[in-house]
């Protein structure tokens, strides 16, 4: 009796840490893009900071439902508004999952957009729960180029919580995420040809990303911030064009 009473004893002391443990995760989905409200698409527009070479771009988020699932879309445009780029992500319980990478180029005959097969490795873009270590988010995605098809390039990213911080959009003050990140882009034909680099990533409460600061060599440093979020039709009229 006494050896039943102390197994249970030591197994609900083990169910009690365990509950414990599952309560101290602390939960960040509210940082990432924000998902629901994104069911209206809407555009963010990203601005350089301190280098007027670097030209301004857009993301056109859109957040659609299959069956019982439901994806966030991403569509990057140029400054010239060219689509270069188009993700979908599935949010599933634990964070947000690449499901589709979508690479153009520009057909130099026609002008047009061409889409390049892009194979995914590794989809996991952003967690929702923060251990204690925090874990690293790990996306990778490689394809082949058109106009030499013996070039395989990948693309690794790698994202880790670094801290909390503030960060100022429109004149509001928000809560923030420091995302610490790490990127790589190997050039696989003869041998690697490969550049490493550390970034930084800010996701405030509500907004998703609003900055990121990429140290891509000594004297090259990629900084952009959010400058504005616009609803389609207001995007459209006000740089008179359609997105597509």
């Amino acid at each position: 009796m006494k050896l039943n009473r102390l197994f249970l004893g030591v197994v609900f002391a083990l169910l009690l840490l365990l509950t414990n443990c599952q309560d101290d995760r602390r939960i960040i989905k509210d940082y990432y893009f924000p998902v629901e409200d994104l069911k209206v698409p809407k555009v963010y527009e990203f601005e350089s900071i301190g280098n007027e070479h670097d030209p301004p771009f857009y993301w056109l988020f859109q957040t659609v439902e299959r069956g019982e699932s439901t994806f966030l879309t991403g569509t990057f445009y140029s400054y010239d508004f060219v689509k270069y780029q188009a993700v979908e992500e599935e949010v599933v319980k634990n964070g947000m999952l690449l499901n589709r990478f979508r690479w153009f180029e520009k057909d130099t005959a026609t002008q047009k957009p061409v889409e390049v097969p892009v194979q995914i490795e590794a989809g996991n873009v952003f967690g929702f729960e923060l251990s204690d270590p925090p874990a690293v988010w790990v996306s990778s995605v490689h394809w082949r180029l058109p106009q030499d098809t013996l070039t395989k390039m990948t693309f690794i990213r790698n994202r880790q919580y670094e801290k909390d911080t503030t960060y100022t959009f429109e004149g509001k003050t928000y809560d923030c995420l420091k995302i610490y990140v790490r990127e790589l882009i190997d050039n696989e034909r003869d041998g690697h040809l490969e550049q490493e680099y550390e970034a930084t990533e800010l996701y405030a409460k509500g907004l998703g990303l609003v900055y990121f600061r990429k140290n891509i060599a000594k004297e090259w440093q990629m900084i952009y911030r959010l400058k504005h979020i616009y609803a389609v039709p207001e995007f459209e009229q006000k740089f008179n064009v359609r997105l597509q």
